[in-house]
């Protein structure tokens, strides 16, 4: 079928959608967390082609897959970016976080899915989504699955991109995630919600007052900081068991997800 949108400044250029969706197997996943990525890749798409160009939409299934595939006519990727452009940060777009690309990839990850992308001059550019199709016996899981799956974990942390770093890989790894941007946000949803960890990054003003806070509210939630917590002093928080993990700047996020998993299984020394 073929339809016309706009594009470009004022939504002027003129964008010809074709799309041919074959009828697919259902997939498993979070169908909110999906139409998301789909609508970023679209999106990512028209922004490609600011005068207007061609959009083709398509789905099957494919080897045990539902597969979707979107392709543009604008311009192509350079060679020399294209191996970066899913990495987390990395933009070539004024007023962008550099994260769509990656969060779109953490998410499809999670769901045992995969995204690629291929680019050539004059050709546009082709993202393929693979989602594995339903299977009975995936209700039941891996062990080690379910047990993340019922982790709650809740990050607070004023800068917004490593709150959503954190956000899509934890959520990437099976936990269930929540993010708050403010202290005050963030004590409102520890309220009654049952968080396993809280994680506590970027503030300002005393940060002894509000682990104490964390503490008196959740007094059994294993207690990350990042880097230094307000005028928090880290080393007497760390012996005196009011800090359970300390995760350093720059995050190495191999290793904080090797040590969080630890507190939760209650392996950590």
């Amino acid at each position: 079928m073929k339809e016309r949108l706009t594009s470009g400044s004022g939504g002027k250029a003129p964008i010809n959608l074709q799309y041919y969706l074959r009828q697919v197997s259902p997939v498993e996943g979070d169908p909110e967390e999906l139409k998301d990525v789909v609508i970023e890749l679209i999106s990512n798409a028209m922004e490609a082609m600011p005068q207007g160009g061609d959009l083709y939409i398509s789905a099957e299934e494919n080897a045990g897959y539902a597969c979707v595939y979107i392709q543009d006519s604008g311009s192509s990727i350079p060679a020399e970016i294209l191996p970066k452009i899913m990495d987390p940060f990395f933009t070539t777009k004024d007023g962008k976080n550099g994260l769509g690309l990656f969060m779109a990839r953490a998410v499809l990850t999670r769901h045992k899915g995969d995204l690629e992308l291929e680019s050539s001059q004059g050709r546009g550019t082709t993202i393929t989504l693979r989602m594995p199709l339903f299977k009975e016996e995936s209700r039941q899981g891996k062990p080690g699955a379910r047990k993340r799956k019922n982790t709650r974990i809740l990050v607070i942390e004023e800068d917004h991109m490593i709150r959503d770093l954190l956000f899509q890989v934890l959520s990437g790894k099976g936990y269930r995630v929540d993010a708050a941007e403010t202290f005050s946000e963030g004590f409102e949803k520890l309220k009654g919600k049952g968080f396993d960890m809280v994680i506590a990054g970027t503030v300002t003003g005393d940060g002894q007052a509000l682990i104490s806070k964390i503490r008196k509210a959740a007094p059994r939630v294993r207690l990350a900081i990042i880097g230094g917590l307000g005028d928090f002093n880290l080393s007497a928080g760390v012996c005196g068991g009011a800090v359970d993990l300390v995760i350093g700047k720059p995050i190495d996020m191999s290793w904080a997800l090797s040590r969080i998993s630890e507190l939760l299984s209650g392996r950590a020394k």
